[in-house]
């Protein structure tokens, strides 16, 4: 409880010099600010503010509200729990909870499952229902406080299956020693991948066989500018295509103490008007979607 005490006031000082309030939180203004697509089942989409950059439309309805709405039907509620089961879980470890499901035995009854194990159940039940009510874009990782009741079940199903016997035979401690074998083979060919060539998809929740999204090179630019004597001004240039997720305008909370500091273009007379702002920094443009990303001098236009 003290732990927790202690956090509290701490995020509440963090809200309070963010936001001016102990108890708002800085999302909770983002949200309001910029945010069209509803949080939950219940909820209708809001009013489209005025977008003042084209990318961030881009991501506040071509992708979120769109999204949202996709969220609602069969079809992605099935895509979701297909997103989550593959990260989570995969065809290995899916196989001890299919398993016990057989292996239960006749006549198996709620009134046997034991109080621990219906806490458990009850958890996850609840849990799963909140997430379902969500509607904006899911990525599993969301559900990371899920994971340990995952493996638990996971664990448990192991257990009942190593009993399992099938004519005699045991079958079942084969089975649940191969799992964890399976799982090693499959981490070691993972690993291998990369210095193999093998070809892995992308994903933003990458399963084992897959990879997360590659750097798209602000860390490279960021880097470049850091070793440049004095203070940077960096405007970014995107193309019409650009991916929204591939943000570049990140700034430190004091922005005019930032070594550099990050905008969007903008038409000439508000880059004019920003450089003018920011007149003691060397003024850059980095072409974001440039395969490599290039930076070059800032050229009035």
């Amino acid at each position: 409880s003290l732990l927790m005490a202690l956090t509290a006031a701490g995020m509440g000082y963090y809200f309070w010099r963010v936001t001016g309030n102990p108890v708002r939180m800085p999302y909770q203004v983002e949200r309001e600010t910029y945010a069209a697509a509803p949080f939950f089942r219940w909820q209708s989409p809001t009013s489209q503010p005025i977008y003042h950059h084209k990318v961030m439309q881009r991501m506040y309805v071509d992708e979120e509200l769109v999204g949202s709405a996709l969220a609602r039907s069969p079809a992605g509620m099935i895509a979701k729990g297909v997103l989550a089961w593959t990260f989570y879980l995969g065809p290995v470890l899916t196989f001890p909870l299919l398993m016990m499901l057989i292996i239960l035995p006749y006549g198996f009854s709620w009134k046997q499952v034991t109080g621990r194990t219906r806490f458990l159940l009850l958890t996850c039940a609840i849990s799963l229902v909140g997430l379902g009510l969500e509607t904006l874009f899911f990525t599993p990782h969301y559900a990371a406080p899920l994971a340990g009741l995952i493996f638990v079940f996971v664990l448990q199903a192991m257990r009942r299956l190593q009993l399992w016997r099938w004519r005699v035979e045991r079958t079942g401690l084969f089975m649940t020693r191969a799992i964890p074998v399976i799982c090693v083979i499959m981490f070691l060919l993972r690993a291998a991948a990369v210095p193999l060539h093998i070809p892995l998809t992308e994903s933003y929740a990458p399963a084992w066989y897959q990879r997360g999204p590659e750097s798209f090179g602000r860390a490279a630019i960021l880097a470049e500018l850091q070793r440049i004597p004095g203070r940077q001004l960096v405007i970014v240039r995107y193309k019409p295509g650009h991916e929204p997720f591939e943000e570049w305008v990140y700034n430190d909370a004091r922005i005019d103490d930032a070594k550099v500091v990050w905008s969007r273009e903008m038409s000439s007379p508000e880059n004019e008007e920003l450089i003018r702002y920011f007149k003691d920094r060397n003024a850059s443009v980095v072409e974001a979607d440039e395969k490599p990303p290039r930076l070059l001098p800032y050229q009035p236009q």
